[in-house]
């Protein structure tokens, strides 16, 4: 409250959101041990500001982003507490609830406008966008190609849309 109260006083509000991240961050209404309020524990209290535009450009991109903070929820509790301490303490990463996938499972038609991880980024790029599904030649065979663009950079490649099958090179989603 207080450094949104900065906010207002500094005339930044509506150019700026605040964030916030606590290790004892607890929801309204949620008890103290739920791990949904995980998501927002930090090791130290840390305040992240975050620019308005850049947040429109990203549901602009990206459309409805009100599922990210369920999906980081139902992670959560498919790990488990015993999971989350795990990977807090660097350990081996065991699901309770989940099944590790060796392969995506994609349909060419509808990957346009899906975000994907590369597993070992080059030249810092880290996030993608598949911009354009390159439509086969003679029309009526198979797909083979899309585009993908980097986030950050911008920067677009065309690669093999199956290369995105592949879980040791990339993740489906912002990881």
């Amino acid at each position: 409250a207080v450094a949104d109260e900065l906010l207002g006083a500094l005339g930044l509000e509506g150019e700026l959101q605040i964030a916030s991240f606590h290790p004892q961050y607890r929801f309204a209404g949620a008890g103290a041990d739920d791990i949904g309020n995980a998501t927002n524990r930090s090791p130290y209290p840390t305040l992240h500001l975050l620019r308005e535009e850049s947040i429109a450009r990203a549901v602009d991109a990206f459309g409805d982003t009100s599922a990210i903070s369920a999906s980081n929820i139902a992670t959560l509790e498919a790990l488990g507490h015993e999971g989350l301490e795990a990977v807090r303490r660097g350990g081996p990463l065991r699901r309770s609830k989940m099944t590790r996938n060796t392969s995506n499972t994609l349909s060419p038609k509808k990957l346009l406008h899906t975000k994907w991880t590369a597993v070992e980024p080059q030249h810092k790029e880290k996030h993608f966008m598949v911009t354009r599904v390159i439509e086969p030649e003679p029309p009526g065979s198979p797909m083979v190609s899309v585009e993908i663009e980097a986030v950050h950079s911008k920067r677009a490649r065309v690669i093999a849309w199956r290369d995105l099958k592949d879980s040791s090179r990339w993740r489906r989603g912002w990881v």
